[in-house]
């Protein structure tokens, strides 16, 4: 009597998303259900502080990874795939029937591309949650470091406003030279008061990474990245490095090689149509491949024009900088002589900081764009 199977199976390799998958398979033996929800729920891991409040790097990375349903997910679904990949391949020694053997075998390869899948997206979000928490913790040190110079910004401000309040009075500057100020003051309020909860919100992306208390605040941890140019970049051999290394654009070819087996197995005994579907299939899936890696190609080339373009920026900063601290050395030695003022001194020693706080976040940028460049499961 001929056996009936039948097998359903959804693939799914989105991260940083919920991912369900339901995988059923059943013959006239016996029928198996089995169901892996990608809807997992776990208990917070807890409220993500330590009594002084400190958060490394790798703390909150491990944080988020044990609290990632992406990664629980795949992972039951790949424990499933196995349990039915058992199943199909001790069907497969039985089977009697060419129909029946070539249904079975075309299950088996598309439940090995499920598990290396599952087993790819793993790898994938747990280095896209690496990145993505560095990038917070860069983000935080960015938000911290300019709330400090509004301060300063501000402080310099009220002493410019006092100086031409008096001026305003003595009849030396307009009521519009006053107001301008007065307005450019308001503004640095307003601006720190906005950079304050931006904080906020980067605190809370972290813990909604980390499955913590949405308020919690940290005194983060990180180690400064050393800032190393690439200098001129062979794009030609960078997207041939990103195409090899790529998750995404592997099990695309992964699939069209799995769909090409199907294909290649097709035999007259096979029911009508069916060798049309197999073709549709494989060529379906050959384009989806070409598609990833064009979407890898495009991505490498703008990555690579960002980074010619920061490590230019940066060069002309730096070559800024040396020029700003030698003013502020001249103006330093003015005030000594009694030929400027404590304000002037000040402004200019913002204007140093403001810049090397700069270059600061331009190092922190530069190093998020050269872990894409190392690691194309970081771009697409």
């Amino acid at each position: 009597m001929k056996r009936k199977v039948a097998l359903a199976l959804l693939i799914t390799t989105m991260i940083n998303t919920s991912v369900s998958a339901q995988t059923v398979y059943s013959n006239t033996h016996r029928q198996r259900q089995m169901t892996a929800s990608a809807n997992v729920t776990t208990e917070n891991v807890g409220t993500g502080e330590k009594e002084d409040n400190i958060l490394t790097v790798d703390e909150a990375v491990e944080k988020a990874i044990s609290y990632s349903s992406s990664i629980k997910a795949s992972k039951e679904n790949a424990e499933v795939a196995k349990l039915n990949l058992d199943d199909a391949t001790r069907d497969f020694k039985y089977a009697t029937e060419w129909a029946e053997n070539d249904s079975l075998a075309n299950q088996i390869n598309s439940l090995n591309l499920a598990i290396r899948s599952y087993d790819s997206s793993v790898k994938k979000t747990k280095d896209t949650i690496e990145y993505n928490i560095r990038k917070i913790f860069y983000s935080v040190l960015d938000c911290k470091r300019n709330i400090e110079l509004y301060d300063k910004s501000l402080a310099l401000r009220e002493k410019q406003l006092k100086i031409a309040e008096v001026q305003l009075k003595l009849g030396k500057i307009s009521q519009n030279a006053y107001d301008k100020q007065l307005k450019e003051y308001k503004t640095s309020q307003v601006s720190k008061r906005n950079l304050e909860t931006t904080l906020s919100s980067v605190y809370a992306s972290l813990n909604q990474l980390m499955g913590t208390n949405i308020t919690s605040e940290y005194k983060i941890v990180v180690d400064k990245p050393e800032y190393e140019e690439l200098g001129v970049i062979n794009i030609t051999s960078a997207i041939n490095y990103a195409i090899d290394t790529n998750t995404t654009v592997k099990t695309a070819i992964d699939n069209a090689q799995t769909k090409k087996k199907a294909y290649d197995r097709f035999s007259s005994l096979n029911s009508v149509g069916k060798k049309e579907s197999y073709e549709y299939a494989y060529t379906q899936a050959t384009r989806d491949a070409d598609n990833a890696k064009t979407s890898v190609s495009t991505a490498v080339k703008a990555l690579c024009e960002n980074i010619s373009n920061a490590e230019t920026t940066h060069t002309d900063n730096i070559n800024k900088l040396s020029l700003e601290q030698q003013n502020l050395e001249i103006i330093q030695t003015q005030y000594k002589l009694g030929k400027t003022t404590q304000v002037a001194v000040d402004a200019q020693q913002l204007t140093v900081d403001q810049l090397k706080a700069t270059i600061e976040s331009e190092e922190y940028s530069h190093d998020l764009l050269v872990r894409q460049y190392k690691n194309s499961d970081l771009l697409v």
